[in-house]
């Protein structure tokens, strides 16, 4: 708007309208405004909400169903309660753990995708939800669950495999892995990235899979520089205590 030559802003406008007396237009209702088209919001994630009647539609994610045969077959609600893994009764942790699952079974490397997927039925059935779990909840869950957990965990996946008729390995590669931290925390270290030939600050990660079947039989997250060498100790102790002995080789490989 122009006064006497001058460009003046809205807030300026705004401020010589009041002070003219002119009031505020009060905010339109939402049945007043024009019609226009506006984008379909899901509803809220809730297990309580899922409807299993018989019905017909379209998704993007069919393949997935024919995980669940396995998922069902090594009881993954059970492990994950028996880890005391975090869940509410709107969003269980079996749901949770399933959703984030179905996304990495399906290809999607960042939590953000599932934005546009929201709306298929096929992904949050899968999930055993009416409707997948938003960004939020999937990008904060991780920060939910106690270290205590991963351990118990890592053991009821163990016999879950079992039980399906792969045999426990005696050879095993391990894997330092450097997850990149593009923040702005002063007090994450920076470790080698070989694919970057450079080190930076991460998460560094530990990862043992069995040579032969390519299972995960280990892992730990967040370590620091000088638990490296006492992780794989650990590893070791874990692997004993579970089979009774210890392993009987292992090599690195390039993280």
């Amino acid at each position: 708007m122009q006064h006497d030559g001058q460009s003046l802003s809205p807030v300026a406008v705004s401020q010589i309208l009041r002070e003219e007396g002119f009031a505020r237009l009060p905010r339109r209702l939402d049945e007043d405004r024009p019609i226009t088209v506006k984008p379909e919001q899901a509803d809220v994630a809730d297990v309580q909400q899922l409807d299993l009647a018989p019905r017909s539609f379209r998704t993007k994610f069919g393949g997935l169903f024919l995980f669940l045969p396995d998922l069902v077959s090594c009881r993954l609600d059970a492990i994950l309660k028996n880890a005391a893994f975090p869940g509410s009764q709107m969003v269980p942790a079996g749901c949770a753990i399933r959703a984030l699952l179905a996304l990495k079974l399906f290809g999607n490397a960042r939590h953000s995708h599932v934005m546009s997927h929201v709306l298929d039925e096929g992904l949050a059935l899968f999930a055993g939800l009416n409707v997948i779990p938003k960004r939020s909840f999937l990008t904060e869950y991780s920060c939910r669950i106690s270290p205590a957990c991963y351990p118990k965990l890592m053991q009821g996946w163990l016999k879950a495999v079992r039980r399906g008729g792969l045999e426990h390995g005696s050879s095993f590669d391990l894997d330092f892995h450097t997850i990149p931290f593009h923040g702005d925390d002063a007090f994450i270290e920076k470790h080698y990235v070989s694919k970057r030939s450079r080190r930076q600050k991460g998460i560094l990660a530990f990862l043992a899979q069995d040579a032969k079947t390519r299972v995960f039989c280990y892992a730990n997250t967040d370590l620091r520089k000088d638990q490296q060498n006492d992780e794989v100790l650990r590893f070791v102790a874990f692997w004993k205590k579970y089979t009774g002995q210890r392993p009987k080789n292992s090599s690195s490989i390039p993280n």
